[in-house]
């Protein structure tokens, strides 16, 4: 449709004035921008367009967000309040857009190819339809991040925008950018584009040498004087125009020259000097970056800027007692943790440089009560990890696990005097935990050891087994001279050395006799062998019968049979005779004086051999001591 065109002045609001009241109640913005209510201004100020009318053929009445964005791609469009409902509709050989025409929708400029990607200098439309029982506003979202809300015309109307900081998008509807699905709003023609718009801030000349500047009434006042400022350039000779003509605007601080009120000037924010021509000082008021400042509020601490004017951190070394720090020591010390708590073991915060290698709160499996790292032989008994005792490595109390030093622990503990400790006795560990060796004083059973008295003694061989005669140990402590496991040619049985004349018969030494001595002539050799007659009788009784040999005789009227003095043994080739039947002859042997040691060991030229008798004689009498030996030992 045709459009009217009608003169504003730009940054005057295209709208009425209890409208332009209420854009500039709602302000929270930091970016110049330029409002215009004439489409033929707006196209002015700006050197590349594109104009979408809405005719293109790729429309068509509702659409996604996505298939509207992509008809042209200049813009990209979103419906807010309805759910992807992109109109487009033909009013009158006119097309129009709105957003189910009862919607908020969203506009975003910053794939546009008139553009860049923080947004485009200018967009504006011709507002169709507006109910202003239900009015919409523009959310102006800027590429510096500030937004404004402002008030739209009523239908029939242009509206647009321009600013140097480019716009990202504008959202028709609530202010704040708030979805409504009320009232009616609908668009043509939207226009976005790029281009010349005034960079200088009338007091100095224009960084892309583009003509006028950003305050219209100073502009206008300064191009009265000098046409060329607004139609070729904005140069220094402007700029000094304007500081004659615009006062309240151009202030001369940051001119680099200290002028009349100013406390000093060095052509902007200094270390030394503030933006506003003010001395930087920490609690100026005045931040000033250049000084080093991340905050100023008077020098007072608070929440978020400590006293020197810098952002409160824990860990930046300056106390701030307002967020609750209780020390900073700009970072761990021994007197203060990363968190600004004094350092404390058992605060649950792990503080090496106070030489803390845990902290649980308190004892744990893990960590020690004074905050080390719990392990059995660091000197610190701790009971949760099952320590019951800990001396630092082996003592004579405690072994090298960290149990009580207790022999028979099956803990070698050579501290306490431990060679061995097998938990119990065993074949190489005495139960005192010394090492087993027959003859080490402890009777070791498991070793194989009967006894053990630390040597030889008379009831303990040195091999440690009972003495006993005839076990093939040697012990001289029990009276034994030799020890060969019974009788031999060396040894007698009751292990004294085999000797002829001891009284001990040993066969193994080719003993027949003993009669404690080594005398020849008694029936016992002196070599222990029984001595016989070389003669004997053939014939008749002899005239001194000693007694008889077989048989029984009466003598004297009684039974000899168990006198010792009339028995005797025949030996062979001994000739039995037969004697008197009472009397014996004068010559009677029995009657004869025994010879010396008590045995009748006299020859005879008779057969009878009464020698060998009183020889067997002593030979039983001396097997029967031996064997009253044997069983007393």
């Amino acid at each position: 449709m045709a459009h009217g065109s009608a003169s504003v002045t730009r940054l005057l609001l295209c709208a009425p004035f209890g409208a332009l009241a209420f854009s500039a109640a709602t302000t929270a913005n930091a970016a110049s921008p330029t409002y215009y209510d004439n489409s033929a201004t707006f196209l002015g100020d700006l050197s590349t367009t594109v104009t979408d009318d809405y005719s293109d053929g790729g429309y068509g009445f509702i659409q996604n967000n996505a298939t509207m964005s992509n008809v042209l791609g200049e813009t990209d469009y979103e419906s807010t309040g309805l759910d992807n409902q992109n109109t487009v509709f033909n009013s009158g050989g006119d097309f129009r857009y709105c957003s189910g025409c009862t919607g908020s929708f969203r506009l975003s400029f910053q794939t546009t190819s008139v553009g860049t990607g923080s947004g485009v200098i200018g967009a504006g439309f011709f507002v169709e339809s507006h109910d202003l029982s239900s009015p919409y506003v523009a959310f102006v979202t800027f590429a510096d991040g500030t937004t404004e809300n402002v008030a739209l015309p009523a239908g029939g109307n242009f509206w647009g925008v321009t600013a140097a900081e480019r716009i990202e998008s504008i959202h028709i509807g609530l202010p704040g950018g708030v979805a409504t699905t009320s009232g009616n709003f609908a668009i043509d023609d939207l226009v976005v584009g790029d281009g010349v718009v005034p960079d200088s801030d009338c007091c100095s000349d224009s960084p892309m040498n583009l003509p006028g500047c950003l305050d219209l009434t100073c502009e206008a006042s300064v191009c009265a004087a000098l046409p060329f400022c607004c139609d070729t350039e904005w140069d220094n000779l402007c700029a000094f125009q304007a500081e004659a003509l615009c006062p309240a605007v151009c202030n001369s601080c940051g001119n680099g020259v200290v002028a009349d009120g100013e406390e000093c000037d060095d052509g902007g924010e200094s270390a030394t000097c503030n933006a506003d021509c003010t001395f930087a000082e920490c609690g100026d008021l005045q931040i000033n970056a250049s000084a080093g400042e991340d905050c100023d509020e008077g020098g007072i601490e608070s929440a978020t800027c400590d006293a020197n004017c810098t952002a409160v951190a824990c860990g930046d070394g300056d106390l701030n007692l307002t967020v609750g720090e209780i020390c900073d020591g700009g970072g761990e010390t021994v007197d203060c943790d990363t968190d600004c708590t004094p350092a404390e073991c058992g605060d649950l915060t792990v503080n090496n440089t106070a030489g803390e290698t845990c902290d649980d709160g308190a004892r744990s499996a893990g960590c020690n009560a004074d905050c080390t790292t719990a392990s059995c032989g660091d000197g610190v008994l701790n009971a949760t990890a099952g320590e019951i005792c800990d001396a630092g490595g082996e003592s004579a109390e405690c072994d090298v696990d960290c149990t009580v030093a207790e022999c028979g622990d099956a803990v070698v503990n050579a501290t306490a005097g431990e060679a061995c400790d097998t938990g119990a006795e065993s074949v190489e560990c005495n139960d005192d935990c010394t090492v087993a060796a027959c003859g080490d004083g402890i009777l070791n059973t498991a070793a194989g050891e009967n006894c053990d008295d630390g040597g030889e003694t008379a009831t303990c061989d040195i091999d440690c087994t009972v003495a006993n005669c005839g076990d093939g140990v040697v012990n001289t402590t029990a009276g034994e001279e030799c020890d060969d496991s019974g009788e031999s040619a060396e040894c007698d049985d009751n292990c004294t050395v085999a000797e002829c004349g001891d009284g001990v018969i040993n066969v193994s030494a080719g003993e027949e006799c003993e009669d404690t001595n080594t005398e020849d002539g008694d029936g016992c050799s002196s070599q222990c062998t029984i001595e016989r007659d070389s003669g004997s009788s053939s014939g008749g009784g002899s005239t001194g019968d000693s007694g008889n040999a077989e048989g029984d005789t009466t003598a004297a009227g009684g039974d000899t049979t168990g006198d010792d003095a009339n028995d005797e043994t025949a030996t062979p080739g001994s000739t039995s005779t037969t004697g008197s039947t009472g009397a014996t002859g004068s010559g009677d042997t029995a009657d004869a004086a025994e010879p010396a040691g008590g045995c009748n060991c006299s020859t005879s030229d008779e057969g009878q051999t009464p020698g060998v008798v009183w020889s067997l004689l002593a030979l039983f009498g001396f097997g029967a001591a031996r064997r009253r030996r044997r069983r007393a030992a």
